[in-house]
C-alpha cells in the first residue's frame, strides 16, 4: 500500500480516495461508472477534483447516449492521442534516438520491463545499458 498527502491510496492495483479527498467519501477508482449503487446518482460519482458535479452529470449522460461504435472511436482516439504524446515525450528525452528505438522505449513504457524483454529481446539493451 502507498499513499500521497492528497488523501490517495494505492491498495494493490487498485486507487482508494479517503481522509477528506474527493468530500471525504471513500472509493475506488477503478469501479465502473455503472455501479447501480451510482446509476440514479451520476454527479456522486468522482472523475476529476477539478469538475462540477453538474459537469459530471452531463459527461455521464453523454457517454451512456453513445452507441457502442462511437465508444470505440472514442477509446481509440484517445489511446491514439496518448500514443502520439508518449512517443513525442520519449523524443524529446532522447533527441538522438532512432524510430527503433523510439518505438522499443515506448513498449518497454506500455508492457513494463519484463514482458518487453520477453517480446521484444533488444530492448535489453536500452534497460540495461553497457557498464
Amino acid at each position: 500500500m502507498s499513499g500521497g498527502e492528497d488523501g490517495i491510496i494505492q491498495v494493490g492495483d487498485r486507487w482508494l480516495a479517503g481522509s477528506g479527498a474527493f468530500g471525504g467519501e471513500s472509493r475506488y477508482y477503478n469501479d465502473p461508472v455503472t455501479d447501480p449503487s451510482e446509476r440514479d446518482r451520476p454527479a456522486g460519482v468522482t472523475l476529476a477534483r477539478d469538475t462540477t458535479p453538474e459537469a459530471t452529470r452531463l459527461q455521464v449522460e453523454l457517454w451512456r447516449g453513445m452507441t457502442p461504435l462511437q465508444k470505440a472511436r472514442l477509446v481509440g482516439d484517445v489511446t491514439r492521442a496518448t500514443q502520439r504524446l508518449s512517443l513525442a515525450g520519449i523524443r524529446q528525452r532522447h533527441p538522438g534516438a532512432s524510430e527503433r528505438e523510439v518505438w522499443l522505449r515506448l513498449v518497454i513504457l506500455t508492457l513494463g520491463p519484463a514482458l518487453a524483454r520477453q517480446a521484444y529481446p533488444e530492448a535489453a539493451a536500452l534497460l540495461d545499458p553497457p557498464a
